[in-house]
């Protein structure tokens, strides 16, 4: 057999498997759209709430304003939701940007769903638009899963190492736990940021030919138009300006480079037109969120400096070292700068990588750096593809084993939190896992005796070992009885005995609907919940209230459990 005809053979060969290779990777994608999409708890919070119902409104209203919320529906008019703009209209507090690109996914439920032919500002649409929240987070957030696999196949030099980058980076960060649960500006800001770094090193231009060097003029507008929109929906993505410019100085020795500054600058423009819009509606340039402003969100101060490093890289709720670990091997491969193209892509690398520093900075001096009602260090979520990419090139560089061990291991531990977190959510439909609402910074902060990392892998555990009647609290309710042993409501806490025969598993143990008495304390209804992992029958159990009563003046008058009045004593 001759060379030519070998040759030959493996062209065919080559021909017939690639059908094949499709197919396994739109089966990928699939399985991955459902491990997004199946955990059946709707994990949203108020930044989201516009987006999940622009397509709805839009179809049904004929218009992009919410003008026909109003304060006696289903969602009320309040600040974290909708506000008044300047035109007399009602529109969401946050970004119109995110609304536009989740639009079409969740216009493809509203038409597909029959839950959703219902008035989309009712109770009865809630259904709908939960679901539909989920369904377009987890659509998006594959697309951006499959662009990370062409940028990190482009990158690295076996389609093994993209493919286990691609796992980590899809599911082992907040990609998972954020992006992909729930209608959140950070979807977006991956999938622009992605993008952006295929376009600044060269994966989609290789074989283009709209993007030829003599056309180089095009792939600048591009970017920067990008670099706009990014802008536009959060004033800090100008953080990730850093590549962009970086990428345009490096072609400053090309003949036509003031025509790549030129449609740069246009570019640049053309994205932010968008502050028209913004302060067309709402008087200011930064939109919506000038109705949230209560005070200065940055202060810039040693004091702060270390709370939110502390906070964002070590806490025991968001700290970014423990809930996804494979970050910190970003850093261990800084390449020297040589006259090679695959320099100058690693140059670029370096340039991504910066921004990704200056964010966390950045968020370091942010007086909310826990990021609210959510979970992991969501504000770094937009830096996940960069640094899992990052960490992947260290991790082909690199001669020793031991560290590409630590690589696996640290990815394996990402994706099992992440798994854990988004699995482990038990809450009724609209709460997130951390039901109190634990955005108080002392306690996603300092909390390491309750992290609500290890509630996540509670819960996991005591969703395949105990049966599903211990876990919501009206269902304990109903086949428990108690009474209070000791305590009073200036004490924060109560302790119960548990006089029935079921099991209670309280916020501690995984529970987000735990046991809870509802106390009339001083002419007002206050919930308190049980804090304890497990409490059976004929233990005691440790009732709290987060809501930091006044101490020596609270006099409870009377007890509920479920519908029931107990006595103030057993």
């Amino acid at each position: 057999m001759s060379l030519q005809t070998l040759n030959h053979f493996f062209q065919n060969l080559k021909q017939r498997l690639m059908p094949i290779a499709k197919a396994r990777t739109i089966l990928a994608l699939i399985a991955l759209f459902f491990v997004y999409y199946s955990n059946h708890v709707s994990i949203w919070a108020g930044d989201s709430f516009g987006s999940s119902v622009f397509a709805a409104n839009l179809i049904q209203n004929h218009t992009i304003y919410f003008d026909a919320v109003t304060k006696h529906q289903f969602w009320p008019s309040d600040a974290f939701f909708f506000t008044p703009t300047v035109t007399k209209h009602t529109f969401s507090s946050y970004p119109l940007l995110p609304m536009l690109i989740y639009a079409p996914f969740n216009a493809i439920y509203y038409f597909l769903s029959p839950d959703c032919v219902v008035p989309v500002f009712s109770a009865e649409f809630e259904s709908c638009r939960l679901s539909s929240d989920k369904f377009s987070s987890a659509i998006l957030a594959t697309i951006a899963a499959l662009l990370f696999y062409r940028i990190a196949a482009f990158v690295l030099r076996h389609r093994c190492s993209a493919f286990l980058a691609t796992i980590f980076y899809a599911l082992g960060t907040n990609h998972f736990i954020t992006s992909s649960q729930s209608n959140w500006q950070h979807g977006p800001i991956e999938l622009l940021c992605l993008i952006a770094i295929g376009l600044t090193l060269g994966v989609w231009t290789k074989n283009s030919s709209l993007f030829k060097p003599t056309l180089d003029w095009v792939k600048s507008f591009v970017l920067f138009f990008i670099l706009g929109l990014l802008i536009w929906l959060r004033v800090t993505n100008g953080i990730w300006a850093l590549p962009f410019f970086f990428w345009l100085a490096s072609h400053r020795r090309q003949d036509r480079f003031g025509r790549l500054v030129l449609a740069a600058a246009v570019g640049l423009c053309f994205g932010m037109l968008g502050y028209v819009w913004n302060y067309r509606e709402f008087g200011s340039f930064i939109g919506g969120y000038s109705t949230l402003l209560s005070g200065p969100l940055v202060e810039v101060s040693p004091r702060q400096f270390y709370e939110g490093a502390h906070g964002l890289l070590l806490s025991a709720g968001r700290g970014i070292f423990f809930i996804t670990p494979i970050v910190v091997l970003a850093f261990a491969y800084w390449p020297r700068a040589t006259a090679t193209p695959e320099s100058s892509r690693f140059q670029l690398l370096n340039a991504w990588r910066l921004s990704a520093v200056g964010l966390l900075i950045f968020y370091c001096f942010y007086r909310i750096w826990w990021g609210g009602w959510s979970m992991g260090a969501r504000l770094l979520t937009d830096s996940m593809p960069i640094l899992v990419l990052c960490a992947a090139v260290a991790v082909e560089k690199s001669r020793s084993k031991y560290f590409k061990l630590i690589y696996l291991v640290a990815g394996i531990v990402g994706v099992g939190n992440q798994l854990c977190l988004a699995f482990g959510a038990s809450g009724l439909y609209g709460h997130q896992y951390d039901r109190l609402n634990f955005s108080n910074p002392e306690i996603a902060y300092k909390n390491w005796h309750d992290p609500a990392l290890l509630r996540a892998y509670l819960a996991v555990y005591n969703k395949a070992f105990y049966p599903a009647s211990f876990w919501a609290d009206e269902i304990a309710t109903e086949n428990s009885s108690a009474c209070i042993l000791s305590g009073a409501a200036s004490d924060l806490e109560i302790e119960v005995v548990n006089r029935g025969s079921a099991i209670w598993i309280g916020f501690q143990g995984g529970s987000s609907s735990p046991p809870q008495l509802s106390l009339l304390v001083n002419g007002r209804s206050e919930i308190f919940f049980l804090k304890n992992r497990f409490v059976g029958p004929g233990q005691n159990g440790k009732f709290v209230n987060f809501k930091n009563l006044p101490r020596g003046t609270s006099t409870v008058e009377q007890l509920s459990w479920g519908n029931r009045a107990l006595s103030l004593r057993c």
